[in-house]
């Protein structure tokens, strides 16, 4: 098992250095802007780092959605070479994405603490099941079909990005979508409900992501 631990954490020890280079970057200068523009307001230096916390839960998205999908379709040929069966070299590296998010809900403490270790989990969930649908539906395809997969999905999330704020926006409902996410992050009424709703996205986008994988030719995964 440790060797297993050891040839997962080698296969996506690049994908990790990128991630948290970038997010402790982010960090450390958006902590030095906070600390000089509010040296003599406790307030703005807190708006501001509160913002930066923000900031580095959208790059990391951004990156999951974006980036990490073909570092994912890379880190999966790569698995061959350690000689790992399928479903384990899946379940290890669904374990290190849950154990990245759990850093960085921990990262995310110091800079947004204040809203409260339920919306911090609550986002370190919905982040986490993000990645899984992003590996499920691109990455895995990407490693089955290659880039014209990425283009088709990249296209796919732009139209999404682009039209659908315009879409929310025309229909008039933007402040009612935006108060309910508030209501659903940070609300203290029907909570079982809210906490199913994440975790069970976080398990479909599981099954999605292990149905997929499972299906690639046998001659490009480990069996």
């Amino acid at each position: 098992m440790i060797r297993d631990i050891k040839a997962v954490f080698s296969v996506k020890k690049g994908s990790l250095i990128v991630t948290f280079t970038t997010i402790v970057a982010i960090a450390l200068i958006g902590t030095i802007i906070a600390l000089i523009i509010g040296a003599n307001d406790a307030d703005v230096k807190k708006t501001i780092i509160s913002v930066i916390g923000i900031m580095i839960i959208s790059i990391y998205i951004f990156m999951t959605c974006f980036f990490r999908v073909i570092l994912h379709s890379d880190e999966t040929a790569k698995g061959i070479m350690f000689g790992m069966t399928r479903r384990k070299f899946f379940g290890l590296g669904r374990l290190f994405d849950a154990a990245e998010v759990i850093v960085l809900c921990i990262f995310e403490c110091f800079f947004i603490g204040d809203l409260g270790a339920g919306f911090i989990v609550k986002t370190g969930i919905i982040v986490f099941a993000l990645a899984l649908w992003a590996q499920g539906l691109a990455g895995n395809s990407i490693t089955r079909y290659g880039k014209a997969a990425y283009i088709v999905y990249y296209v796919l999330l732009m139209l999404l990005l682009i039209g659908g704020p315009r879409l929310i926006s025309m229909s008039g409902s933007g402040s009612k979508i935006m108060g309910s996410f508030t209501s659903f992050m940070i609300g203290t009424t029907n909570q079982p409900a809210m906490w199913a709703a994440i975790i069970g996205l976080a398990i479909a986008g599981a099954l999605v992501d292990w149905f997929t994988y499972r299906t690639i030719p046998v001659n490009q995964v480990p069996m």
